[in-house]
C-alpha cells in the first residue's frame, strides 16, 4: 500500500474531482490507504465525541456519522471533506438522539434515520439538498425501540426495520415519503437481544441477528410486515451486510470475533453456512468485529475490530461469496485509529469511511484504483492507464502470457517438468505445484531482478477453445509479503515467498541458475482461494510457461499426456 499521506482539504478534493472526470465509476482494486480524519474539536467540526456509526447518502454526496457521547449526528459533504453541521439532542427541538447509534440513508435521499439507545427511539430528518444538511421531522419512540442499535430502509423506500436489544425486538415501520419520511409502526417479532438487521437487495427478505440467533424474514412488500422463515445459530451479533447481488449475507459475530458467510437463496430466502473467517496466522484485525460493507461492486468486504484498532480488507469470490484476506490496517500504521465501530463504502467515488469511538473521529481511506500509477495488494501492474493490450488491462492484470505460449522458451529435462493442479470444492484447499527441474543453461541475471523490476507470472494454457491462458498467477516484484521483503536473493538464486497468498495464490518461488544445462531448476507454489483456478480436465497438450517483465526470457513445458487429467485434478509430467 501507498505510504501514511494526510492531505489537506484542498488536496482531497483534487482527488476527487480528478477521478470524476477520468472515470465516475473507477475500477476498484480493494486495497485502502489512509487519506485524512475529521477530528471533534478540531478545525470547527463538532458532533463526534464516541463516534460509531457512519453512512453514505445514495449519490455519494454526504456522510453522516452518529456519536453517542455527544447525542448527535454530524453531517459532512464533497465526500466527507468538509464539515456541514451537527444535530445534537435537545437543541433547537432536535429530540430522540440520546445515545445515538445507528444511522441510515433513506434510497431517494430525501430522509436521514438515526436510531437511540438512550431515547429508545428513532430520529427522523429532512435532508436537503447539498450541502445535505438536516431538518428535524419527528421522533418515534416505542417499547420495540429499547436499546435501538440498527436501522435500515427498505429499497423501494417504503418501510423502515430497527433491531433493539433491550427491547429484543425487531420493529416495522411503514414510511410515507410524501410526509417528510414520517413513519408509522406496523409491528415487531421477537429476537433475544436483537443487534443487526439488513433487507436483500430485492426487497423479499429481511436479517436479524440477536443473542445467538441469526432469523431470516419474508417481506411483504405491500405493508412490510415480515413472516419468519428461519434460523441459524451464530455467537453474538454486531452488524449484518447483504451483497450487491443477493447471493451472500456476512454476520460479523463479536462474540466470536469472527465473520460467518452465508450463501442465499435468492427465491426463499434461506440462507446456508459456506464459512468463517477468524484471526489465524492468514488473517488479521477480526478481533470484537463491530461493523461490515461491501464494496458497489461486489468484489470487497471491509470489517472492522474494534478490540484490534483495525481496519481489514477482504476480497470477495463474486461466484461463491467466500472471502479472502487482502489487507490489514491496524492502529500502529494508522493514524487516529483507536477503536473502529463504523464502517462504510462511497457509492460513488473510491472512498472508505470509519467511524472511530475513542479518536471521537471520522477516519477517511482512499481505495486503491486502478489506472493510478501504484500497484496496490490487489493489482497485478499499474501502468497509469485502464487501457488494455499496452502490457496492464483495464483491470490492472499483466498481460505478458498473451493469448498463446510463447515461443523459444528454455526447457527442462524429458520428464523433468513436472505439474500438479488441484481444484477443491473448499476454494481455500486449491494449489499449484509446477517444476521445472534439469533444465536448460540460464545465468542469473536472465531471472532478471525481482526484487525491484521484475514481475513474474506463470501462464498456463490448453488445447480447447476456452479463452486462453486459462489461468495466471503473479509474484509482483518489489513488493512487502507480511511485513518483510517478498523476493530475497543469494548468490546463485532468487527465492519469493508470500504467506498471505497475495495477488493471486503464489506461495512460493525459487530460481535457481546454472551455468550449463542441467543445473537450473524452478519450482512454483500456490494455494487458497486466490489462485482462482477454473474447471480443470484439460484439453492436451497443454503449456505452462513462466515469464518476466524484464528480460524477455521464459520457461516453459509442454504436456501431451497425462497422469490425471480429471475435472478436479491435474497432474503431468512434461514431453
Amino acid at each position: 500500500m501507498s505510504r501514511f499521506l494526510v492531505l489537506t482539504v484542498a488536496r482531497l478534493a483534487l482527488v476527487v474531482s480528478s477521478l470524476l472526470l477520468v472515470d465516475a465509476r473507477p475500477v476498484l482494486c480493494g486495497g485502502v490507504s489512509f487519506l485524512d480524519a475529521q477530528i471533534d474539536d478540531t478545525g470547527g467540526v463538532d458532533g463526534l465525541n464516541g463516534a460509531n456509526a457512519v453512512a453514505v447518502s445514495p449519490d455519494g454526496a454526504n456522510v453522516y456519522v452518529t456519536a453517542r457521547s455527544d447525542d448527535a449526528v454530524a453531517v459532512f459533504n464533497s465526500f466527507g471533506i468538509n464539515f456541514v453541521e451537527f444535530k445534537k439532542d435537545g437543541v433547537g427541538g432536535v429530540d430522540g438522539l440520546a445515545v445515538a447509534s445507528s444511522v441510515t440513508v433513506s434510497p431517494d435521499g430525501q430522509n436521514v434515520y438515526v436510531t437511540s439507545e438512550g431515547d429508545d427511539a428513532i430520529a427522523v430528518f429532512g435532508r436537503s439538498a447539498p450541502p445535505g444538511s438536516l431538518t428535524f421531522v419527528e421522533e418515534k419512540t416505542g417499547i420495540y425501540l429499547a436499546g435501538a442499535r440498527s436501522i435500515v430502509v427498505s429499497p423501494d423506500g417504503k418501510h423502515v426495520y430497527t433491531a433493539a436489544a433491550n427491547g429484543m425486538a425487531v420493529a416495522v415501520f411503514s414510511r410515507n415519503a410524501m410526509a417528510g419520511g414520517t413513519l408509522t409502526f406496523v409491528e415487531s417479532h421477537f429476537l433475544e437481544d436483537a443487534s443487526a438487521v439488513a433487507v436483500s437487495p430485492d426487497g423479499a427478505h429481511v436479517y436479524a441477528g440477536g443473542g445467538e440467533m441469526l432469523v431470516s424474514f419474508s417481506r411483504n412488500a405491500m405493508t412490510g410486515a415480515l413472516t419468519p422463515i428461519d434460523t441459524d445459530a451464530i455467537g453474538n451479533s454486531a452488524a449484518l451486510a447483504v451483497s450487491a447481488d443477493g447471493k451472500n449475507v456476512y454476520l460479523a459475530d463479536r462474540g466470536l470475533d469472527v465473520i460467518q458467510v452465508f450463501a442465499r437463496d435468492g427465491t426463499t430466502g434461506v440462507l446456508t453456512f459456506l464459512e468463517i473467517q477468524r484471526d489465524n496466522s492468514f488473517v488479521h484485525g477480526l478481533k470484537t468485529p463491530r461493523s461490515l460493507a461491501v464494496s458497489p461492486d461486489g468484489r470487497y468486504l471491509y470489517a472492522v475490530g474494534s478490540t484490534e484498532d483495525a481496519i481489514t480488507v477482504f476480497r470477495r469470490n463474486t461466484t461463491t461469496g467466500r472471502l479472502t484476506f487482502l489487507e490489514e490496517h491496524p492502529e500502529e500504521a494508522t493514524p487516529v485509529l483507536n477503536n473502529p465501530y463504523g464502517v462504510a463504502v462511497n457509492p460513488l467515488v473510491p472512498f472508505v469511511y470509519v467511524a472511530d469511538r475513542s479518536a471521537d473521529a471520522l477516519l477517511i481511506f482512499a481505495v486503491d484504483v486502478c489506472g493510478d500509477g501504484n500497484v496496490g495488494n490487489d493489482e497485478q501492474c499499474d501502468d497509469g492507464n485502464t487501457v488494455s493490450g499496452d502490457g496492464c488491462s483495464s483491470t490492472c492484470r499483466l498481460e505478458l502470457c498473451g493469448s498463446t505460449p510463447s515461443f523459444g522458451c528454455r526447457k527442462p529435462a524429458p520428464g523433468q517438468g513436472r505439474i500438479s493442479l488441484k481444484d477443491s470444492v473448499v476454494d481455500t484447499r486449491d494449489a499449484i505445484d509446477w517444476r521445472w527441474l534439469s533444465g536448460q543453461a540460464t545465468d542469473l541475471d536472465e531471472f532478471g531482478h525481482p526484487l525491484t523490476t521484475a514481475t513474474y507470472l506463470l501462464c498456463v494454457y490448453d488445447s480447447s477453445a476456452a479463452p486462453q491462458p486459462l489461468m495466471t498467477f503473479a509474484a509482483p516484484s518489489g513488493q512487502t509479503c507480511d511485513g518483510g521483503a517478498c523476493w530475497e536473493a543469494k548468490p546463485s538464486f532468487y527465492s519469493y515467498r508470500d504467506k498471505l497468498l497475495t495477488p493471486d495464490g503464489l506461495l512460493r518461488i525459487k530460481l535457481q541458475a546454472g551455468a550449463a544445462d542441467g543445473e537450473p531448476s524452478i519450482v512454483v507454489k500456490g494455494k487458497g482461494a486466490n489462485a482462482f483456478l477454473p474447471p480443470l480436465a484439460l484439453a492436451l497438450p497443454a503449456t505452462v510457461q513462466l515469464k518476466n517483465t524484464e528480460t524477455g526470457v521464459c520457461w516453459d513445458a509442454v504436456y501431451s499426456s497425462a497422469i490425471v487429467n480429471a475435472a478436479d485434478r491435474f497432474k503431468a509430467k512434461s514431453d
